[in-house]
């Protein structure tokens, strides 16, 4: 664990030390999650799912609609509605 003091900005603004961005994979765009307790805070990187994880849900939901039932037809439609089924075909 390294440490490095830092300083607020006069409207809340901290600059993380471009080595310790590059260490934790923190590029433009990134997203933080914010943790506080007392006097402390902890930020953590957020990083998106992975298509995959999208894809195994897309799948299982395939196989409920085989069911017929009419929840998973409404769940169809909706994956057809957004071209969702389109991109479990591709992957």
């Amino acid at each position: 664990m390294e440490y490095e003091i830092i300083h607020v900005s006069s409207r809340g603004q901290v600059v993380i030390p471009e080595h310790a961005r590059k260490r934790i994979g923190l590029g433009k765009g990134s997203k933080l999650l914010l943790l506080t307790e007392g006097p402390n805070l902890l930020m953590r990187v957020i990083t998106p799912p992975e298509i995959g994880v999208f894809a195994k849900l897309i799948a299982k939901s395939f196989e409920m609609l085989k069911g017929g039932s009419r929840e998973y037809k409404a769940l169809w439609r909706a994956l057809q509605r957004h071209n969702i089924a389109d991109i479990y075909r591709h992957t």
